[in-house]
């Protein structure tokens, strides 16, 4: 199921620290899943139309588009991309939408953000879903290097240099980035298409959090690490990557060693989109962890 064939979507405009948001909601009932979904600087159509069919399970499922994206306000301004007032934008959704405590799944940079934002509001929420992310970005980045390195010496000797003189442009940089997205991100067949919009990317949001590059980190997220501060929270939390995720096995499992009582899975075909790559084994996996704690 995708958002065509999905349950009719509500939409609202939410205030929030910046600006306004374009929230959205499918199904009804008083168990709410939200989702926060993956970037920094995408729209929020694909993790909506990964997660429809939990519309259909008795959830009401909530998303909404980033401050900067999609059908929300795309303030010029580089001050207000920080994971901070993110995290302080999903609290604002859930206020607004009268949601009460949430179920909340966050995918990639939506994972991070996920991590943060249970730290800061853990009364919000009442379990935790993170999807292909991590909690520490110098593990992340040294996970990085450990792929990039599989590639061979020479490989990462061209992606270095590139990254420091800043030739990102470049033509073998660019290709082995396709190669590597490949390899660690999407595992679909060759043809088969992302959802419209997803890969619609807000640079201004990007190189305040990332940085231009692939693979090394130049923005505010350099120094970021939640894992001391997850040992406190206590709430239900289930971990997974797939095998080949660029998001490493590792560091789901530093998320699982921190919140006592978490559960992790591993997909054993599938990259950074097992809700994709692997949709039936995934639906069970999510479903089964929300049905547990309704």
């Amino acid at each position: 199921m995708g958002l065509a064939d999905a349950p009719p979507v509500d939409s609202f405009r939410v205030p929030v620290p910046g600006g306004e948001v374009a929230a959205y909601s499918m199904g009804s009932g008083p168990d709410v899943l939200f989702l926060v979904n993956g970037g920094p600087g995408i729209v929020s159509s694909g993790i909506r139309a990964d997660h429809a069919w939990l519309a259909e399970k008795g959830w009401r499922v909530v998303a909404h588009d980033q401050l900067g994206t999609g059908a929300s306000d795309c303030p010029d301004d580089p001050s207000l991309w920080t994971i901070a007032r993110y995290g302080d934008e999903i609290e604002a959704v859930r206020r607004a939408l009268g949601l009460g405590t949430v179920h909340l799944l966050g995918h990639s940079w939506g994972g991070w953000l996920s991590c943060d934002y249970v730290c800061r509001y853990p009364g919000s929420v009442k379990s935790l879903i993170a999807a292909n992310t991590g909690a520490d970005m110098a593990l992340h980045l040294a996970e990085l290097r450990r792929l990039i390195g599989a590639f061979g010496v020479e490989t990462q000797t061209m992606v270095d240099r590139h990254e420091a003189t800043g030739t990102l442009k470049d033509a073998e940089y660019r290709a082995f980035c396709t190669l590597f997205y490949c390899r660690h991100q999407n595992r679909r067949p060759t043809g088969e298409r992302l959802p419209e919009g997803i890969t619609k990317l807000n640079m201004q949001i990007q190189m305040a959090l990332w940085g231009p590059a692939e693979f090394s980190c130049t923005g505010s997220l350099r120094g970021w690490s939640r894992l001391d501060d997850l040992r406190r929270f206590t709430s239900p939390c289930l971990v997974f990557n797939g095998v080949h995720d660029y998001l490493t096995i590792r560091e789901g499992a530093e998320i699982q060693a921190a919140v006592a009582g978490s559960e992790m899975t591993v997909f054993a075909n599938s990259g950074h989109m097992p809700a994709r790559d692997e949709p039936e084994a995934y639906r069970t996996v999510v479903e089964g962890f929300l049905e547990r704690h309704r």
